[in-house]
Protein backbone atom coordinates (compact mmCIF):
# COMPACT_ATOMS: atom_id res chain seq x y z
CA UNK A 1 0.00 0.00 0.00
CA UNK A 2 1.33 3.29 -0.88
CA UNK A 3 -0.46 6.49 0.05
CA UNK A 4 0.38 10.06 -0.16
CA UNK A 5 -1.11 13.24 1.33
CA UNK A 6 -3.73 12.90 -1.25
CA UNK A 7 -4.49 9.61 -2.58
CA UNK A 8 -4.13 5.90 -2.10
CA UNK A 9 -2.80 3.60 -4.90
CA UNK A 10 -3.21 -0.15 -4.24
CA UNK A 11 -1.71 -2.68 -6.23
CA UNK A 12 -1.74 -6.66 -5.89
CA UNK A 13 0.09 -8.80 -8.79
CA UNK A 14 -0.32 -12.61 -9.08
CA UNK A 15 0.09 -15.12 -11.40
CA UNK A 16 -3.19 -17.03 -12.48
CA UNK A 17 -4.78 -19.69 -14.95
CA UNK A 18 -3.52 -18.20 -18.05
CA UNK A 19 -6.56 -18.88 -19.73
CA UNK A 20 -8.62 -16.53 -17.36
CA UNK A 21 -8.82 -13.37 -19.03
CA UNK A 22 -7.29 -10.38 -17.03
CA UNK A 23 -6.41 -12.25 -14.12
CA UNK A 24 -2.48 -11.96 -14.73
CA UNK A 25 -2.11 -8.49 -12.64
CA UNK A 26 -5.02 -7.14 -10.95
CA UNK A 27 -4.58 -2.68 -10.03
CA UNK A 28 -7.06 -1.04 -8.24
CA UNK A 29 -7.03 2.41 -7.80
CA UNK A 30 -8.84 5.00 -4.94
CA UNK A 31 -8.55 8.27 -3.59
CA UNK A 32 -8.48 8.66 0.25
CA UNK A 33 -7.28 11.18 2.53
CA UNK A 34 -4.46 9.43 4.61
CA UNK A 35 -0.63 9.85 4.37
CA UNK A 36 1.76 7.12 4.44
CA UNK A 37 5.76 7.55 3.11
CA UNK A 38 7.14 5.27 1.09
CA UNK A 39 9.07 6.76 -1.56
CA UNK A 40 11.75 4.50 -2.54
CA UNK A 41 8.69 1.37 -2.48
CA UNK A 42 7.03 3.93 -5.04
CA UNK A 43 10.46 3.97 -7.21
CA UNK A 44 9.95 0.48 -7.28
CA UNK A 45 6.18 0.55 -7.89
CA UNK A 46 6.57 2.14 -11.33
CA UNK A 47 9.64 -0.05 -12.31
CA UNK A 48 7.34 -2.63 -11.87
CA UNK A 49 4.56 -0.84 -14.14
CA UNK A 50 7.10 -0.07 -16.66
CA UNK A 51 8.12 -3.70 -16.92
CA UNK A 52 4.60 -4.78 -17.55
CA UNK A 53 4.33 -2.45 -20.23
CA UNK A 54 2.56 -4.52 -23.33
CA UNK A 55 4.95 -4.41 -26.53
CA UNK A 56 3.44 -5.87 -29.91
CA UNK A 57 6.86 -5.57 -31.96
CA UNK A 58 6.97 -9.20 -33.15
CA UNK A 59 3.55 -8.45 -34.19
CA UNK A 60 3.89 -5.17 -35.98
CA UNK A 61 7.25 -6.55 -37.36
CA UNK A 62 5.39 -9.17 -39.21
CA UNK A 63 2.60 -6.90 -40.64
CA UNK A 64 5.38 -4.77 -41.73
CA UNK A 65 7.22 -7.40 -43.97
CA UNK A 66 4.29 -8.54 -44.99
CA UNK A 67 2.97 -5.61 -46.46
CA UNK A 68 6.17 -4.96 -48.34
CA UNK A 69 6.02 -8.28 -50.01
CA UNK A 70 8.95 -10.47 -47.74
CA UNK A 71 5.93 -13.37 -46.76
CA UNK A 72 8.69 -16.08 -45.72
CA UNK A 73 10.27 -13.73 -43.32
CA UNK A 74 6.95 -11.93 -42.30
CA UNK A 75 5.55 -15.98 -41.94
CA UNK A 76 8.52 -17.13 -39.94
CA UNK A 77 8.29 -14.53 -37.13
CA UNK A 78 4.26 -14.80 -37.02
CA UNK A 79 4.93 -18.38 -36.06
CA UNK A 80 7.29 -17.55 -33.22
CA UNK A 81 5.22 -15.07 -32.23
CA UNK A 82 2.00 -17.64 -32.01
CA UNK A 83 3.80 -20.10 -30.95
CA UNK A 84 4.52 -19.13 -27.04
CA UNK A 85 1.22 -19.98 -24.75
CA UNK A 86 3.04 -18.98 -21.77
CA UNK A 87 3.93 -15.76 -22.63
CA UNK A 88 1.36 -12.93 -21.15
CA UNK A 89 1.81 -11.08 -24.25
CA UNK A 90 1.16 -13.71 -26.17
CA UNK A 91 -1.65 -15.05 -24.73
CA UNK A 92 -3.73 -11.45 -24.77
CA UNK A 93 -2.35 -11.28 -28.46
CA UNK A 94 -3.03 -15.35 -29.28
CA UNK A 95 -6.36 -14.84 -31.41
CA UNK A 96 -4.55 -11.72 -33.67
CA UNK A 97 -1.12 -14.11 -33.59
CA UNK A 98 -3.28 -16.94 -35.30
CA UNK A 99 -5.78 -14.57 -37.57
CA UNK A 100 -1.74 -13.16 -38.95
CA UNK A 101 -0.66 -16.49 -39.11
CA UNK A 102 -3.53 -18.05 -40.91
CA UNK A 103 -3.85 -15.33 -44.01
CA UNK A 104 0.42 -15.67 -44.09
CA UNK A 105 0.57 -18.84 -44.09
CA UNK A 106 -1.52 -18.67 -47.02
CA UNK A 107 0.12 -16.08 -48.91
CA UNK A 108 3.31 -18.33 -48.67
CA UNK A 109 0.78 -21.42 -50.16
CA UNK A 110 0.98 -23.61 -47.30
CA UNK A 111 -2.91 -24.49 -47.26
CA UNK A 112 -2.74 -27.02 -44.73
CA UNK A 113 -1.08 -24.56 -42.14
CA UNK A 114 -3.57 -21.84 -42.99
CA UNK A 115 -6.36 -24.03 -42.06
CA UNK A 116 -5.16 -24.93 -38.58
CA UNK A 117 -4.04 -21.64 -37.47
CA UNK A 118 -7.77 -20.70 -38.75
CA UNK A 119 -9.09 -23.18 -36.51
CA UNK A 120 -7.07 -22.26 -33.84
CA UNK A 121 -8.47 -18.85 -34.08
CA UNK A 122 -11.87 -20.00 -33.92
CA UNK A 123 -11.82 -21.90 -31.12
CA UNK A 124 -10.04 -18.54 -29.55
CA UNK A 125 -12.76 -16.32 -30.70
CA UNK A 126 -15.48 -18.95 -29.55
CA UNK A 127 -13.59 -18.74 -26.02
CA UNK A 128 -13.56 -14.76 -25.95
CA UNK A 129 -17.59 -15.02 -26.94
CA UNK A 130 -18.02 -16.79 -23.81
CA UNK A 131 -16.77 -14.72 -21.42
CA UNK A 132 -18.29 -11.66 -19.76
CA UNK A 133 -18.02 -8.51 -22.34
CA UNK A 134 -15.79 -6.75 -20.39
CA UNK A 135 -13.19 -7.86 -17.24
CA UNK A 136 -12.97 -5.23 -15.07
CA UNK A 137 -10.02 -6.24 -13.08
CA UNK A 138 -7.89 -6.03 -16.86
CA UNK A 139 -9.92 -2.34 -17.66
CA UNK A 140 -8.29 -1.55 -14.15
CA UNK A 141 -4.89 -2.92 -15.15
CA UNK A 142 -4.92 -0.95 -18.68
CA UNK A 143 -5.83 2.02 -17.01
CA UNK A 144 -2.57 2.19 -15.25
CA UNK A 145 -0.66 0.72 -18.46
CA UNK A 146 -2.07 0.79 -21.27
CA UNK A 147 -4.80 -0.58 -23.52
CA UNK A 148 -2.51 -3.36 -25.04
CA UNK A 149 -3.05 -5.39 -22.04
CA UNK A 150 -6.06 -5.77 -22.62
CA UNK A 151 -6.67 -8.93 -24.78
CA UNK A 152 -7.36 -8.73 -28.40
CA UNK A 153 -10.64 -10.40 -28.32
CA UNK A 154 -11.57 -9.52 -32.15
CA UNK A 155 -14.02 -7.78 -34.69
CA UNK A 156 -17.08 -9.01 -36.21
CA UNK A 157 -15.40 -8.75 -40.30
CA UNK A 158 -12.65 -10.78 -38.08
CA UNK A 159 -14.91 -13.72 -36.91
CA UNK A 160 -16.64 -13.10 -40.37
CA UNK A 161 -13.45 -13.57 -42.63
CA UNK A 162 -12.02 -16.38 -40.06
CA UNK A 163 -14.97 -18.31 -41.61
CA UNK A 164 -14.75 -17.16 -45.89
CA UNK A 165 -10.76 -18.09 -45.68
CA UNK A 166 -11.32 -21.47 -43.67
CA UNK A 167 -13.75 -22.22 -46.42
CA UNK A 168 -11.99 -21.08 -49.17
CA UNK A 169 -8.91 -23.11 -47.83
CA UNK A 170 -10.99 -26.34 -48.06
CA UNK A 171 -12.34 -25.68 -51.21
CA UNK A 172 -8.87 -25.38 -52.39
CA UNK A 173 -8.39 -28.89 -50.72
CA UNK A 174 -11.64 -30.51 -52.56
CA UNK A 175 -13.43 -30.72 -49.26
CA UNK A 176 -16.59 -29.35 -50.22
CA UNK A 177 -18.69 -30.50 -47.56
CA UNK A 178 -16.55 -29.05 -44.88
CA UNK A 179 -16.78 -25.42 -47.13
CA UNK A 180 -20.48 -25.73 -46.58
CA UNK A 181 -20.30 -26.03 -43.17
CA UNK A 182 -17.70 -22.80 -42.77
CA UNK A 183 -19.57 -21.00 -45.32
CA UNK A 184 -22.70 -21.45 -43.20
CA UNK A 185 -20.82 -20.26 -40.14
CA UNK A 186 -20.06 -17.01 -41.58
CA UNK A 187 -23.50 -16.55 -42.22
CA UNK A 188 -24.24 -17.04 -38.65
CA UNK A 189 -21.42 -14.20 -37.59
CA UNK A 190 -22.98 -12.06 -39.34
CA UNK A 191 -26.33 -12.40 -38.34
CA UNK A 192 -25.27 -12.28 -34.39
CA UNK A 193 -22.79 -9.51 -35.24
CA UNK A 194 -25.02 -6.68 -34.62
CA UNK A 195 -26.80 -8.01 -31.56
CA UNK A 196 -23.59 -8.92 -30.49
CA UNK A 197 -21.18 -5.83 -30.83
CA UNK A 198 -24.15 -3.36 -29.72
CA UNK A 199 -24.34 -4.88 -26.48
CA UNK A 200 -20.75 -5.37 -26.07
CA UNK A 201 -20.25 -1.54 -27.07
CA UNK A 202 -23.24 -0.59 -24.63
CA UNK A 203 -22.02 -2.78 -21.46
CA UNK A 204 -18.09 -1.22 -22.12
CA UNK A 205 -19.62 2.24 -21.88
CA UNK A 206 -21.53 1.38 -18.59
CA UNK A 207 -18.62 -0.65 -17.13
CA UNK A 208 -16.13 2.83 -18.11
CA UNK A 209 -19.14 5.17 -16.37
CA UNK A 210 -18.60 2.55 -13.08
CA UNK A 211 -14.61 2.69 -13.09
CA UNK A 212 -14.72 5.90 -13.53
CA UNK A 213 -17.17 7.01 -10.46
CA UNK A 214 -14.56 5.44 -8.44
CA UNK A 215 -12.15 8.05 -8.64
CA UNK A 216 -12.13 12.29 -7.26
CA UNK A 217 -9.45 12.75 -8.79
CA UNK A 218 -10.55 14.30 -12.74
CA UNK A 219 -14.06 14.75 -13.86
CA UNK A 220 -14.57 12.37 -17.55
CA UNK A 221 -17.54 14.12 -18.59
CA UNK A 222 -15.83 17.52 -18.82
CA UNK A 223 -12.91 16.44 -20.58
CA UNK A 224 -14.41 13.74 -22.70
CA UNK A 225 -17.25 17.42 -23.37
CA UNK A 226 -14.29 19.54 -23.72
CA UNK A 227 -14.04 21.98 -27.01
CA UNK A 228 -10.48 21.22 -27.87
CA UNK A 229 -10.53 17.37 -27.37
CA UNK A 230 -13.57 17.17 -29.37
CA UNK A 231 -11.78 19.61 -32.10
CA UNK A 232 -8.45 17.36 -32.35
CA UNK A 233 -10.72 14.28 -32.82
CA UNK A 234 -12.89 15.50 -35.87
CA UNK A 235 -9.17 16.59 -37.37
CA UNK A 236 -8.13 13.35 -36.85
CA UNK A 237 -11.38 11.03 -37.52
CA UNK A 238 -13.73 13.20 -39.53
CA UNK A 239 -12.21 11.68 -42.84
CA UNK A 240 -13.46 8.12 -41.66
CA UNK A 241 -17.24 9.69 -42.32
CA UNK A 242 -16.18 9.20 -46.20
CA UNK A 243 -16.04 4.80 -45.71
CA UNK A 244 -19.70 4.31 -45.34
CA UNK A 245 -20.10 -0.10 -44.78
CA UNK A 246 -22.52 -1.76 -46.58
CA UNK A 247 -24.76 -2.23 -43.86
CA UNK A 248 -23.69 -2.80 -39.90
CA UNK A 249 -20.99 -6.08 -40.49
CA UNK A 250 -22.15 -7.38 -43.14
CA UNK A 251 -19.67 -8.65 -45.82
CA UNK A 252 -20.52 -8.77 -49.11
CA UNK A 253 -18.12 -10.97 -50.07
CA UNK A 254 -19.19 -13.22 -48.09
CA UNK A 255 -22.53 -13.18 -49.35
CA UNK A 256 -21.53 -13.54 -52.68
CA UNK A 257 -18.81 -16.85 -52.07
CA UNK A 258 -21.92 -18.26 -50.47
CA UNK A 259 -24.01 -17.80 -53.65
CA UNK A 260 -21.91 -19.27 -55.83
CA UNK A 261 -20.70 -21.97 -53.38
CA UNK A 262 -24.84 -22.77 -53.14
CA UNK A 263 -25.25 -22.27 -56.97
CA UNK A 264 -22.86 -25.08 -58.55
CA UNK A 265 -22.35 -27.29 -55.15
CA UNK A 266 -25.81 -27.22 -54.58
CA UNK A 267 -27.20 -30.90 -52.70
CA UNK A 268 -31.11 -29.56 -53.39
CA UNK A 269 -32.90 -27.17 -53.63
CA UNK A 270 -33.16 -25.44 -50.48
CA UNK A 271 -29.33 -24.64 -51.46
CA UNK A 272 -30.73 -22.88 -54.58
CA UNK A 273 -32.98 -20.83 -52.58
CA UNK A 274 -29.92 -19.89 -50.51
CA UNK A 275 -27.92 -18.86 -53.69
CA UNK A 276 -30.60 -16.44 -54.39
CA UNK A 277 -30.92 -14.85 -51.09
CA UNK A 278 -26.84 -14.22 -50.92
CA UNK A 279 -26.74 -12.94 -54.62
CA UNK A 280 -29.58 -10.86 -54.04
CA UNK A 281 -28.12 -9.23 -50.54
CA UNK A 282 -24.61 -8.84 -52.43
CA UNK A 283 -26.11 -7.45 -55.57
CA UNK A 284 -28.06 -4.84 -53.53
CA UNK A 285 -24.52 -3.52 -51.20
CA UNK A 286 -22.22 -3.56 -54.86
CA UNK A 287 -25.15 -1.96 -56.95
CA UNK A 288 -22.44 -1.22 -59.56
CA UNK A 289 -21.27 -4.81 -60.46
CA UNK A 290 -22.73 -6.44 -63.74
CA UNK A 291 -21.41 -9.76 -62.50
CA UNK A 292 -23.43 -9.77 -59.62
CA UNK A 293 -26.51 -8.83 -61.24
CA UNK A 294 -25.88 -11.58 -63.46
CA UNK A 295 -25.41 -14.46 -61.27
CA UNK A 296 -28.78 -13.21 -59.40
CA UNK A 297 -30.18 -13.52 -62.23
CA UNK A 298 -28.61 -16.94 -63.18
CA UNK A 299 -29.69 -18.65 -59.92
CA UNK A 300 -33.16 -17.34 -60.48
CA UNK A 301 -33.45 -18.92 -63.22
CA UNK A 302 -32.02 -22.18 -62.10
CA UNK A 303 -34.84 -22.13 -59.56
CA UNK A 304 -37.14 -22.03 -62.27
CA UNK A 305 -35.67 -25.42 -64.36
CA UNK A 306 -33.07 -24.17 -66.63
CA UNK A 307 -29.74 -25.92 -66.26
CA UNK A 308 -26.56 -24.63 -65.33
CA UNK A 309 -23.83 -24.60 -67.89
CA UNK A 310 -19.93 -24.50 -67.32
CA UNK A 311 -19.22 -20.97 -66.14
CA UNK A 312 -15.64 -19.92 -65.03
CA UNK A 313 -15.02 -17.35 -61.78
CA UNK A 314 -12.00 -15.14 -61.49
CA UNK A 315 -11.62 -13.67 -57.53
CA UNK A 316 -9.32 -10.92 -57.28
CA UNK A 317 -8.13 -10.22 -53.74
CA UNK A 318 -6.00 -6.97 -54.05
CA UNK A 319 -3.98 -4.81 -51.61
CA UNK A 320 -3.85 -4.94 -48.29
CA UNK A 321 -6.97 -3.64 -45.15
CA UNK A 322 -5.72 -0.63 -43.15
CA UNK A 323 -3.50 -0.75 -40.38
CA UNK A 324 -2.98 1.57 -37.53
CA UNK A 325 -0.54 3.79 -36.37
CA UNK A 326 0.06 6.19 -33.20
CA UNK A 327 -1.03 9.83 -33.39
CA UNK A 328 -0.63 12.18 -30.50
CA UNK A 329 -3.58 14.42 -29.02
CA UNK A 330 -3.11 16.57 -25.88
CA UNK A 331 -5.83 15.51 -23.35
CA UNK A 332 -6.98 18.38 -21.38
CA UNK A 333 -7.76 16.92 -17.86
CA UNK A 334 -10.55 18.32 -15.98
CA UNK A 335 -9.46 18.23 -12.37
CA UNK A 336 -12.14 18.34 -9.58
CA UNK A 337 -10.61 22.18 -9.06
CA UNK A 338 -11.59 23.03 -12.16
CA UNK A 339 -7.95 23.72 -13.56
CA UNK A 340 -6.84 21.77 -16.55
CA UNK A 341 -3.34 19.54 -17.11
CA UNK A 342 -2.67 18.84 -20.47
CA UNK A 343 -1.47 15.52 -21.04
CA UNK A 344 -0.13 13.84 -24.23
CA UNK A 345 -1.84 10.55 -25.12
CA UNK A 346 -1.52 8.72 -27.60
CA UNK A 347 -4.68 7.43 -30.05
CA UNK A 348 -4.70 4.81 -33.14
CA UNK A 349 -5.82 5.61 -36.66
CA UNK A 350 -6.32 3.93 -39.49
CA UNK A 351 -4.04 4.03 -42.29
CA UNK A 352 -5.26 2.79 -45.65
CA UNK A 353 -2.62 1.19 -48.59
CA UNK A 354 -3.27 3.24 -51.38
CA UNK A 355 -0.55 0.80 -53.38
CA UNK A 356 -2.60 -1.97 -55.08
CA UNK A 357 -3.76 -3.17 -58.62
CA UNK A 358 -6.71 -1.74 -59.51
CA UNK A 359 -8.02 -4.53 -60.69
CA UNK A 360 -7.30 -7.68 -62.87
CA UNK A 361 -7.68 -8.54 -66.29
CA UNK A 362 -8.84 -11.76 -68.43
CA UNK A 363 -8.48 -13.13 -72.04
CA UNK A 364 -10.54 -15.73 -72.99
CA UNK A 365 -10.70 -16.30 -76.98
CA UNK A 366 -9.13 -12.69 -77.73
CA UNK A 367 -12.18 -11.15 -74.93
CA UNK A 368 -11.26 -9.08 -72.53
CA UNK A 369 -13.03 -9.28 -68.75
CA UNK A 370 -12.20 -7.25 -66.28
CA UNK A 371 -12.43 -8.18 -62.58
CA UNK A 372 -15.34 -5.78 -60.65
CA UNK A 373 -15.58 -4.72 -57.20
CA UNK A 374 -17.45 -6.71 -54.71
CA UNK A 375 -16.43 -6.00 -51.15
CA UNK A 376 -14.62 -3.02 -50.09
CA UNK A 377 -12.63 -4.11 -46.84
CA UNK A 378 -11.58 -0.14 -46.24
CA UNK A 379 -15.01 0.61 -45.54
CA UNK A 380 -16.12 -2.39 -43.33
CA UNK A 381 -12.92 -1.73 -41.00
CA UNK A 382 -13.00 2.00 -40.76
CA UNK A 383 -16.82 1.50 -39.69
CA UNK A 384 -16.29 -0.54 -37.04
CA UNK A 385 -13.37 1.55 -35.90
CA UNK A 386 -15.94 4.01 -36.08
CA UNK A 387 -18.42 2.31 -33.89
CA UNK A 388 -15.47 1.39 -31.27
CA UNK A 389 -13.65 4.92 -31.15
CA UNK A 390 -16.15 6.80 -28.86
CA UNK A 391 -15.01 3.32 -26.35
CA UNK A 392 -11.58 4.12 -27.18
CA UNK A 393 -11.38 7.29 -26.42
CA UNK A 394 -12.91 7.28 -23.02
CA UNK A 395 -10.40 4.32 -22.41
CA UNK A 396 -7.54 6.23 -23.40
CA UNK A 397 -8.55 9.42 -21.13
CA UNK A 398 -8.91 7.43 -18.37
CA UNK A 399 -6.22 5.56 -18.65
CA UNK A 400 -4.15 8.84 -19.25
CA UNK A 401 -5.78 10.51 -16.00
CA UNK A 402 -4.89 7.74 -13.84
CA UNK A 403 -1.28 7.48 -15.14
CA UNK A 404 -1.32 11.34 -14.49
CA UNK A 405 -2.71 10.97 -11.00
CA UNK A 406 -0.32 8.21 -10.04
CA UNK A 407 2.84 10.09 -11.18
CA UNK A 408 1.53 13.24 -9.40
CA UNK A 409 1.09 11.35 -6.20
CA UNK A 410 4.55 9.78 -6.05
CA UNK A 411 5.85 13.50 -6.98
CA UNK A 412 4.14 14.76 -4.06
CA UNK A 413 4.97 12.18 -1.79
CA UNK A 414 9.17 11.79 -2.43
CA UNK A 415 8.77 15.81 -2.42
CA UNK A 416 7.08 15.96 0.91
CA UNK A 417 9.98 12.87 2.00
CA UNK A 418 12.89 15.31 0.71
CA UNK A 419 12.06 18.58 2.79
CA UNK A 420 11.75 15.94 5.74
CA UNK A 421 15.05 14.80 5.33
CA UNK A 422 16.84 17.79 3.77
CA UNK A 423 17.59 16.48 0.70
CA UNK A 424 16.24 16.20 -2.55
CA UNK A 425 17.51 12.72 -4.27
CA UNK A 426 14.20 11.22 -3.92
CA UNK A 427 12.42 13.85 -5.27
CA UNK A 428 15.38 13.46 -8.30
CA UNK A 429 15.25 9.69 -8.71
CA UNK A 430 11.29 9.83 -8.75
CA UNK A 431 10.95 12.38 -11.43
CA UNK A 432 13.14 10.54 -13.58
CA UNK A 433 11.16 7.28 -12.97
CA UNK A 434 7.74 9.28 -13.01
CA UNK A 435 9.04 10.29 -17.02
CA UNK A 436 9.84 6.72 -17.60
CA UNK A 437 6.87 5.09 -16.12
CA UNK A 438 4.54 7.66 -18.89
CA UNK A 439 6.61 7.65 -21.87
CA UNK A 440 6.59 3.67 -21.37
CA UNK A 441 3.12 3.47 -20.53
CA UNK A 442 2.00 6.17 -23.43
CA UNK A 443 1.52 3.80 -26.37
CA UNK A 444 -1.92 3.10 -28.45
CA UNK A 445 -3.31 0.04 -29.14
CA UNK A 446 -2.48 -0.91 -32.88
CA UNK A 447 -3.76 -4.52 -33.07
CA UNK A 448 -5.49 -4.79 -36.17
CA UNK A 449 -5.98 -7.92 -38.61
CA UNK A 450 -3.57 -6.29 -40.91
CA UNK A 451 -2.75 -9.09 -43.79
CA UNK A 452 -6.74 -8.86 -45.02
CA UNK A 453 -6.75 -7.29 -49.10
CA UNK A 454 -7.72 -4.04 -49.23
CA UNK A 455 -10.58 -5.12 -51.98
CA UNK A 456 -12.79 -8.56 -53.10
CA UNK A 457 -12.97 -8.68 -56.96
CA UNK A 458 -14.29 -10.70 -59.40
CA UNK A 459 -14.92 -11.84 -63.21
CA UNK A 460 -17.21 -14.48 -64.19
CA UNK A 461 -17.90 -15.84 -68.31
CA UNK A 462 -19.16 -18.98 -69.74
CA UNK A 463 -16.19 -21.71 -69.92
CA UNK A 464 -13.94 -21.51 -72.88
CA UNK A 465 -14.18 -24.84 -75.22
CA UNK A 466 -10.36 -23.86 -75.42
CA UNK A 467 -10.25 -24.28 -71.70
CA UNK A 468 -8.09 -22.07 -71.15
CA UNK A 469 -7.59 -18.74 -69.98
CA UNK A 470 -5.03 -16.01 -69.06
CA UNK A 471 -4.88 -13.76 -66.46
CA UNK A 472 -2.43 -10.55 -66.26
CA UNK A 473 -2.26 -6.79 -64.53
CA UNK A 474 -0.47 -3.76 -65.31
CA UNK A 475 3.05 -4.41 -65.03
CA UNK A 476 2.56 -7.84 -64.52
CA UNK A 477 3.44 -10.88 -67.35
CA UNK A 478 0.02 -13.17 -68.48
CA UNK A 479 0.03 -16.53 -66.68
CA UNK A 480 -1.79 -18.96 -68.51
CA UNK A 481 -4.57 -21.16 -66.29
CA UNK A 482 -5.72 -24.74 -67.38
CA UNK A 483 -9.46 -25.24 -66.96
CA UNK A 484 -10.82 -28.16 -65.59
CA UNK A 485 -14.35 -30.41 -67.40
CA UNK A 486 -16.65 -28.96 -64.12
CA UNK A 487 -20.13 -26.81 -63.13
CA UNK A 488 -17.66 -24.28 -62.19
CA UNK A 489 -13.89 -23.61 -62.58
CA UNK A 490 -12.87 -21.22 -59.83
CA UNK A 491 -9.84 -19.07 -60.23
CA UNK A 492 -8.13 -17.01 -57.42
CA UNK A 493 -5.70 -15.01 -57.41
CA UNK A 494 -4.09 -12.19 -55.08
CA UNK A 495 -1.55 -9.56 -55.12
CA UNK A 496 -0.07 -8.08 -51.96
CA UNK A 497 1.12 -4.72 -53.53
CA UNK A 498 2.23 -3.81 -57.53
CA UNK A 499 5.65 -4.99 -57.02
CA UNK A 500 5.10 -8.44 -56.50
CA UNK A 501 3.82 -11.80 -58.51
CA UNK A 502 0.82 -12.76 -58.82
CA UNK A 503 -0.55 -15.86 -56.65
CA UNK A 504 -2.93 -18.34 -58.01
CA UNK A 505 -5.05 -21.25 -56.33
CA UNK A 506 -7.90 -23.11 -58.19
CA UNK A 507 -10.39 -25.69 -57.54
CA UNK A 508 -13.75 -26.44 -58.83
CA UNK A 509 -17.42 -26.14 -57.59
CA UNK A 510 -19.48 -29.38 -58.47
Amino acid sequence: MYRTATSVISFSMCDTDPHTEGAEITCKAATSGRGLPGPITSLILLTLLTTVGCSNKGLLEAQSLYRTGQLRAASSIIRSYAAEPKSRTNHINSLIAQLELGSMERATGDIQASRQAFERAHIQAIYYDNLADVSLSGEALAAVTNLNRLPYRGTAYDRIMINVYSAANEMILGNLTRARVLLRRAYQRQQEAVDRYAKQIAQAEKNLQSQDSQTSNYNLAATRQHPGLNESIDRNYSHLAKYNAYADYVNPFAEFLQGIFHLYANADASDINWSQTALRRAAAMSPGNTYLISDMELANAVAAGRPLEPMTYVIFETGTAPYRDEIRIDLPLVLVTREIDYVGASFPRLVMNHQYLSNLAVEVNGQWHRTQLVADMDQIVAQEFQNELPTIITKTIIASATKAAIAHAIRRATRDDDKRHGDDWVNILARVAVAAYQVSMNEADLRTWASLPKQFQYARFPTPTSMTLQVSAVGKSPQTVQLQNAKANVIWVKSISPHMPLQIWQFTLQ
